[in-house]
């Protein structure tokens, strides 16, 4: 069954959703360069989550993959995609802690894992099944390294 104009989109709105908070990421490690192999790795996770979202799309196109249907409204994505994006600008545009950076990236990650994010498919398939428990996995394991970081304090 093809994707519906507003399936295809919340897909993209997704994916883009995962390039954004990699472009906040890397803006940490240019901001805090003490910190910029942490902050430069997770920012590249961020890319390759992306494209597992693209590749699922490409599934739910052959009928493999059943999309929910209003499990995600277009406009929270937006919503949460401009406050990543306001998240850029404020460190671009001022001097912002890395604990605070550690903090946004805290809530981002954990926001992510409490909304349940990737279960807006449902699989027909193990090998999507294992597509979705890996972004469901690796978004948890950013947000024990993140709060790792920011519990420990660490200076790098």
């Amino acid at each position: 069954m093809p994707l519906t104009e507003t399936q295809l989109k919340v897909i993209k709105l997704l994916a883009e959703h995962e390039k954004v908070i990699s472009q906040l990421y890397r803006e940490y490690a240019r901001k805090f360069p003490e910190q910029k192999d942490f902050w430069s790795k997770i920012a590249a996770e961020e890319i390759e989550h992306a494209s597992w979202i693209f590749k699922l799309r490409s599934q739910a196109e052959k009928g493999s993959l059943y999309f929910k249907e209003g499990r995600f409204k277009i406009e929270a994505i937006k919503t949460s995609l401009e406050y990543v994006k306001s998240q850029i600008t404020e460190a671009q545009n001022n001097k912002i802690s890395a604990k605070n950076a550690l903090s946004v990236a805290r809530d981002l990650e954990s926001g992510l894992i409490e909304k349940k994010f990737f279960e807006i498919f449902e699989p027909d398939c193990r090998e999507i099944k294992q597509v979705l428990l890996d972004l469901a996995a690796a978004t948890r394991e950013h947000y024990n390294r993140i709060e790792k970081v920011w519990n420990n304090e660490i200076k790098f």
